[in-house]
């Protein structure tokens, strides 16, 4: 893992005993870049409870209110993904989950997310995919799903260009607009 990554991600971290303490783990056990974020994400989370994206979570409501399925399909082991919907208390918008864990081949692979169109019964290209990751996208991309990239102002910026559009805010979406995309 080059050094530039670790401190990118280690500067999340208040402490700079905290931020020695995983750089010296992450050299010492090869930890790979997920793995290094997986252990950051989870001890930030510990720390701070699960945060959602400001306007996610009334715009994953308008989508279910107005009859869209939907799916959470993510590299997190799934037992990550049921601990954050839980706590996010939104599992009762979707009807199902795939973890990357799940399939033959993770992001940037488009597996996943032929697994959750299969699973919601729908073709790809009839799909609409939220991403905020240079390999969710491509994996999409892939797919043959179009794909909203969000691009997370909060994080370094990630490559997002193979999305169908790149939005910063989820205020203005709804199931409309995703119908829109598809055409």
């Amino acid at each position: 893992l080059p050094w530039f990554h670790i401190v990118t991600l280690l500067t999340q971290l208040a402490s700079p005993g905290e931020r020695a303490w995983y750089a010296v783990r992450a050299v010492q056990l090869g930890w790979s870049r997920p793995t290094l974020e997986l252990h950051i994400r989870n001890r930030l989370m510990d720390e701070d409870g699960l945060q959602p994206i400001p306007g996610v979570i009334p715009f994953i409501a308008r989508l279910h209110e107005a009859g869209v399925p939907l799916a959470i399909a993510s590299s997190s082991p799934l037992t990550d993904i049921h601990k954050a919907v839980k706590a996010l208390d939104i599992e009762k918008y979707f009807s199902y989950f795939v973890s990357g864990e799940s399939v033959a081949h993770s992001k940037p692979a488009p597996d996943i997310f032929l697994d959750a169109a299969e699973n919601l019964n729908a073709k790809p290209e009839n799909c609409v995919v939220i991403e905020d990751s240079k390999n969710g996208v491509a994996s999409a991309h892939a797919a043959g799903c179009k794909c909203i990239g969000f691009r997370n102002l909060e994080f370094p910026p990630q490559d997002l260009s193979l999305a169908t559009v790149i939005i910063t805010d989820f205020s203005d979406l709804d199931a409309a607009y995703c119908r829109a995309l598809i055409g």
